[in-house]
């Protein structure tokens, strides 16, 4: 397939989840072939305490992550976070079997997998085998020049920018060709 790549970037609470999930329905409605993540947070009192993990494929939803509480142990702490090791392997089945898709969205690849890979490792290889018509990963504002040494060949969209945002929106409101096969 040979798929292009964005790198959808922004500091947190700028809205590249919301801009995954509206991209993802726009897909979905269109009858484009969707595979991957997004990871809407969890918010309590206007303070953000979780981050769940959503299958594009099959709707299902699972909790991933949670500010650290020594009274609610996880397999892997990172910074605040605490992450539910059976729910990362979960997401790495999935990113194992997105591939081939028109539309692959990995919300998103952070330190974890980046620089210490750990993580969804698997999302990494699912972009970089390309069997994709187009495919959107979120990272995080500091970490693009290291997904760019990954994927040099990538478009960088900052999610602050409503232009690019409605163009990425467009390009799935757009109806499925007709000459592409289900898969």
């Amino acid at each position: 397939m040979g798929g292009t790549l964005t790198i959808l970037t922004g500091p947190s609470g700028i809205g590249k989840t919301t801009l995954c999930r509206k991209v993802a329905d726009a897909a979905r409605s269109s009858g484009h072939d969707l595979a991957g993540l997004v990871c809407p947070a969890g918010f309590m009192q206007s303070r953000k305490v979780g981050i769940s993990a959503h299958d594009l494929r099959t709707r299902e939803t699972r909790e991933l992550a949670w500010l650290h509480d020594p009274a609610r142990p996880g397999s892997v702490t990172h910074g605040q976070w605490t992450f539910d090791e059976s729910v990362l392997a979960w997401g790495n089945e999935l990113l194992q079997r997105a591939t081939p898709c028109e539309l692959l969205i990995v919300d998103e690849l952070g330190t974890l997998e980046l620089l210490e890979q750990r993580g969804w490792t698997a999302g990494i290889s699912a972009l970089s085998s390309r069997d994709y018509d187009h495919a959107l990963l979120v990272v995080r504002t500091d970490l693009v020049t290291h997904a760019l040494s990954l994927w040099p060949e990538a478009s960088v969209v900052y999610a602050g920018d409503s232009v690019a945002r409605g163009h990425l929106l467009e390009t799935y409101n757009r109806a499925r060709r007709p000459d592409r096969e289900s898969r």
